[in-house]
């Protein structure tokens, strides 16, 4: 990924615009469904997008980054917000701004909802595809983080899919969940480079199936199905900003606003 070698595609610069929308709509819908109680899995997935802003930042500046790490470097940030605490052996991960600027928000958090992805990260340990954590486990809500993968520009489809692959890998691994991170992503994909049209509903029925496949619980659906329809519309133009300590403010400071800058073509 090389932001500078290149100049974006049609495709890549509607991907782009697509960001911040279904990051704020999945915000919105985790507000609606569950008011003062966030998903952690909803904070994993901004942890998880903040894991591929840091490779394209690297990118940015000519330098690599292994996205797998970052991926697991952003997953041990979540731990320590949810735990206060990283697990056993794991390696302290350099705090960056999201992570400082969500630990005001640890009470508006259903940590409980973090048991299953923190018992995956649990061990220490990088799982990796070939070797899961938890490989038996079905978890619905962890392919709430296949979306902000699902949207970064100037990528490959064999290389994305080697990211989502090692996001899930970090804490689950069951076949079945692998394929429907496999199959949201491209899905995603799909809905965020189409013109808004009739597939509405087709892109809603295919997003149950995906669902269905894993059983997924109403939240996880609830947040999905405002995040795909989200794939569909730019950003909303706006001249007041949040609060900087709100949660949307959060957002938009240290992941939105990063995240056009790095995508931006270079000058």
């Amino acid at each position: 990924m090389n932001h500078g070698a290149f100049s974006p595609a049609a495709a890549d610069d509607t991907v782009i615009i697509r960001f911040d929308p279904v990051m704020t709509a999945g915000l919105s819908a985790a507000e609606n469904e569950s008011p003062g109680a966030l998903p952690a899995e909803l904070l994993f997935q901004w942890c998880a997008a903040d894991g591929i802003l840091e490779v394209m930042q690297w990118s940015r500046q000519g330098l690599g980054a292994d996205p797998a790490a970052c991926l697991w470097l952003s997953a041990l940030r979540w731990y320590r917000l949810m735990n206060q605490s990283l697990p056993a052996q794991a390696p302290a991960p350099p705090t960056r701004d999201l992570d400082a600027a969500l630990h005001a928000h640890r009470d508006d958090v259903d940590r409980s909802s973090a048991r299953s992805s923190a018992l995956g990260l649990s061990g220490g340990d990088m799982a990796l595809p070939h070797d899961p954590a938890q490989p038996q486990v079905i978890y619905a809500p962890a392919l709430l983080r296949v979306v902000p993968l699902a949207l970064v520009p100037f990528v490959e489809k064999d290389t994305l899919s080697e990211w989502v692959r090692s996001a899930m890998s970090l804490t689950h691994g069951h076949p079945d969940l692998l394929r429907a991170a496999e199959r949201l992503t491209d899905l995603i994909r799909r809905v965020a480079v189409a013109s808004a049209g009739p597939e509405d509903e087709d892109h809603a029925a295919a997003l149950d199936a995906i669902l269905d496949s894993v059983d997924a619980d109403a939240t996880t659906r609830s947040i999905l199905h405002a995040q795909v329809h989200a794939c569909r519309r730019p950003p909303a133009a706006s001249d007041t900003l949040p609060a900087p300590e709100s949660l949307p403010g959060v957002l938009h400071t240290h992941l939105l606003r990063p995240w056009a800058e790095v995508t931006a073509p270079a000058t």
